[in-house]
């Protein structure tokens, strides 16, 4: 992925939530917000698109 700056400020945040993918539940720690995005590491691989509840 090539580098660039991002349009807006991220804040440094660390929250750890329950997801479910399907009938999958993971966990995940959300990093970094923006008004647009965050970052997310956690125990399950996502598939870019794809949505989680």
């Amino acid at each position: 992925m090539p580098f660039t700056l991002r349009p807006f400020r991220r804040f440094p945040v660390q929250c750890d939530v329950t997801y479910y993918a399907g009938p999958i539940q993971g966990q995940r720690t959300i990093w970094n917000l923006s008004c647009i995005g965050w970052r997310l590491s956690g125990d399950l691989p996502m598939r870019p698109g794809e949505t989680l509840r």
